[in-house]
């Protein structure tokens, strides 16, 4: 069986992209990401609410470190901090390449207070831990979906 690894993370969109662009780089990063993620076997799902990206990578452990890797090495964001990565025994995202929500006018958890509660157990997360990182995050793209 496939070894599985998870990865969270967050990131600041760079200041040098005006606010009004945004929404085009985000559609940029989406087309690139779905596209490379497909390619390299990646699931996971890109959340982002004023200014913050937070990011759930899932694949091999090879794999999902060179995404990260390209991620870091990426200009349209910064300040990029692993929150929480693990071994886990299956995909919480597996059919989608690389889904997405803007949580800015989401009304509840705020994604700034959810990355807060995962800084706060930063570091390499067991199986059980990573399970409700993920069904957190699962539950607020859900919502958001519903809103």
């Amino acid at each position: 069986m496939t070894e599985l690894y998870t990865l969270c993370y967050k990131s600041l969109v760079s200041k040098d992209i005006p606010e009004a662009q945004v929404g085009s780089v985000i559609d940029s990063i989406l087309e690139k990401s779905r596209h490379n993620n497909a390619f390299n076997g990646i699931t996971g799902v890109l959340l982002y609410s004023d200014g913050l990206f937070f990011q759930v990578l899932e694949g091999t452990p090879a794999d999902v470190g060179a995404t990260y890797d390209r991620i870091c090495s990426d200009n349209r964001h910064t300040d990029v901090e692993i929150l929480a990565e693990a071994e886990v025994s299956r995909r919480t995202f597996s059919d989608v390449w690389m889904g997405f929500s803007d949580l800015t006018c989401f009304e509840g958890t705020s994604l700034r207070d959810t990355c807060q509660l995962m800084i706060g157990s930063k570091g390499l997360l067991n199986t059980d831990e990573m399970t409700t990182v993920l069904a957190n995050v699962a539950g607020l793209l859900e919502h958001s979906e519903a809103a």
